[in-house]
């Protein structure tokens, strides 16, 4: 069974090994998931400023305040700081989706930005889950 963005709600699924985080990068310092992939599914909430995806050395997108991104489970890019910023932050919900049995479904999705939390809903949501 494979995670797709069409099939989500209708697969029978354990969401599990759940972890929220804020991130705060003062360095450009990238990260870099292209020889591997992502080994968990995140949902990512940036505060501040930008950060910038990279697959190949080619731009994928800017990720900006407000910006809320899914990024699959073996999903590849590099990211780091947007040009402009000195620093950037952001509240990251990292998790597996496993079936019954307790084995990891995966995905080919590729990364999605989901939202543009223009009027901070969803960054309340965010900040209670972390």
């Amino acid at each position: 069974m494979k995670f797709t963005y069409n099939n989500f709600c209708s697969i029978d699924c354990n969401i599990c090994d759940v972890l929220a985080f804020h991130s705060l990068w003062k360095e450009d310092i990238p990260y870099n998931y292209e020889a591997h992939g992502r080994t968990k599914y995140l949902i990512y909430y940036q505060l501040e400023n930008e950060r910038v995806y990279y697959r190949n050395k080619k731009l994928i997108f800017k990720l900006s305040k407000h910006d809320i991104v899914f990024l699959p489970h073996g999903s590849k890019y590099t990211s780091v700081i947007g040009e402009s910023a000195g620093h950037t932050s952001g509240i990251g919900i990292s998790f597996n989706i496993c079936d019954n049995s307790g084995k990891l479904i995966e995905s080919d999705e590729d990364i999605k930005i989901l939202h543009h939390d223009a009027n901070g809903h969803f960054y309340k949501i965010f900040k209670r889950i972390l």
